[in-house]
């Protein structure tokens, strides 16, 4: 399990943890640059033209020193500075061991037209995780030319003209391939737009043990799985994995609550029931052939008191029960919904389920043990406002959702967010594969099967992000991320970190 840490928070932590042991920064600046030099091994040969973008701070003072390693290792490199002079001490140290070894340098303004060969890479360490607010005019044309170009860049810390807080970017925010943070990713990498700068996300370590400050969201990843899910017993019956009853789809979305379906069986649930129109059970009956199936008839607006009897019965007997995939916003869903808010066990409230609840705000707040599991739009009809709030506060956005409904949230996007009390989480292993219809009902349905588990809320949340994300990864490693198809992705859903492609 990894932790993020917001930007002030780590200068604290990293200058009480200097000033108690008596260490130099001189020395955790090193060891950046080697971290950085590391990386840019992986994108460049070891002898290859580099250039090294340099902002005036320490994450300055970073380039400078992975340009004197990448020089002394044989690479050339090139300084591209944004300011005159350094305005911290170990920075203007290690520009003048850059200037020792005769590392040529230019001036931001001076670029690019005096730049004497094509690098084959960037490392920008202009801005950090210091910057707020817009670029200035020389860093964005100099961002704006690397993107044009098309010469990859390694991140330092943050891509600069990312905010390490919030995620929010400034216009001509450097795209980097990798970026290389240091003891813990910045939560800002994780929020709003953050992942559409970062590329894949390094953390190196800079002497400070990893365990050492405040916890951040938590991030789970792939080799927590073998720890969080022990394998069945030789014993295990299908009684052992949990009843997970589905009130989902309409007539036209069957779909939905088929994928929410399959989804549970395979990831490991015991035993699921779909309740739904008896007009949907032949196509269920054909998609999902592992769940049974309690078919409700209707007379007028209403369900026939019998079949509801029935259907009162199983959802009282569930372990989990998911409502809301597919299911539409008829008002004969009403008297079901209230039901649910009264059964004992954990409730899974999706897409539909929620903009009728958007609608019913009486129904609120739920119990405890529930969950929701809202993407932007259905978190911006609960709480009264629009999506472009939630994308950039998607935090603030979690803690009032979970204030106005009183249980456990997982608010879905690029990176999908948890909290339950007082912990939050982020989930990291994902792919755009699941940019689709079908995607969230899949994750409902690994949900439920955490849940039936047993599993404490958060770690569940958690555990079925990651699964869910993972078989993503796998699923556009062998199709493509525009081919992977829902069934595809559910195809390649594992309770392991196994067949996963290298670099995961």
């Amino acid at each position: 399990m990894v932790y993020t840490i917001f930007p002030d928070e780590m200068k604290a932590l990293e200058s009480e943890y200097m000033s108690r042991h008596q260490i130099p920064s001189l020395l955790l600046m090193e060891l950046a640059a080697q971290g950085i030099v590391r990386a840019m091994l992986r994108h460049a040969a070891q002898d290859a033209g580099c250039i090294f973008l340099c902002g005036p701070g320490n994450n300055g003072g970073d380039g400078y020193a992975a340009a004197r390693i990448w020089h002394d290792q044989g690479g050339r490199a090139l300084l591209v500075e944004l300011t005159d002079a350094p305005s911290t001490p170990d920075a203007r140290i290690n520009r003048n061991l850059c200037m020792e070894r005769g590392i040529p340098a230019i001036a931001a303004d001076a670029f690019p037209d005096s730049l004497p060969w094509l690098p084959a890479l960037a490392v920008d360490a202009v801005y950090g995780t210091g910057f707020h607010g817009c670029l200035n005019e020389q860093a964005a044309r100099l961002f704006d030319w690397i993107h044009s170009s098309g010469i990859p860049a390694i991140a330092v810390d943050i891509p600069s003209g990312l905010n390490g807080m919030d995620g929010s970017a400034s216009a001509h925010t450097l795209r980097a391939v990798e970026t290389v943070t240091f003891h813990r990713p910045k939560t800002g990498l994780y929020l709003a737009q953050g992942p559409a700068y970062t590329g894949n996300v390094t953390v190196h370590p800079i002497l400070i043990p990893k365990e050492t400050g405040c916890s951040g969201l938590a991030c789970m990843e792939p080799a927590d799985l073998s720890v969080v899910l022990s394998r069945r017993s030789p014993l295990s019956h299908k009684g052992s994995f949990g009843r997970i009853v589905l009130y989902c789809g309409h007539p036209g979305m069957a779909g939905a609550a088929a994928m929410a379906a399959r989804a549970c069986v395979k990831s490991g649930a015991g035993l699921v029931t779909l309740v739904c129109s008896e007009i949907l059970l032949p196509v269920l009956q054909t998609l999902v052939p592992a769940a049974m199936c309690i078919p409700l008839r209707s007379s007028g607006s209403a369900w026939e008191t019998e079949s509801l009897q029935v259907a009162e019965t199983a959802f009282h007997s569930a372990d989990v029960i998911i409502t809301g995939c597919g299911l539409g916003q008829d008002p004969i869903h009403l008297p079901v919904m209230e039901k649910l808010r009264h059964v004992s066990c954990p409730v899974i409230w999706d897409a539909d389920a929620l903009n009728l609840m958007a609608r019913h705000p009486e129904w609120l707040p739920l119990k405890t043990e529930d969950f929701i599991t809202p993407h932007p739009g259905e978190a911006a009809r609960l709480l009264g406002t629009d999506t472009g709030w939630i994308t950039g506060n998607s935090l603030q956005a979690l803690e009032r959702l979970q204030a106005v409904t009183g249980c456990s949230v997982l608010l879905k996007g690029a990176r999908s967010l948890m909290q339950s009390g007082a912990s939050a989480a982020v989930n990291v292993y994902t792919s755009p594969a699941l940019a689709r219809g079908g995607s969230g009902d899949m994750l409902c349905g690994i949900l439920a099967a955490c849940l039936a588990r047993r599993l404490p809320a958060l770690q569940a949340m958690q555990t079925a992000c990651l699964i869910h994300g993972l078989a993503a990864v796998r699923a556009a490693a062998q199709y493509g991320e525009d081919c992977a198809t829902p069934e595809d992705i559910l195809s390649c859903i594992r309770l392991d970190a196994t067949g996963l492609p290298s670099g995961i």
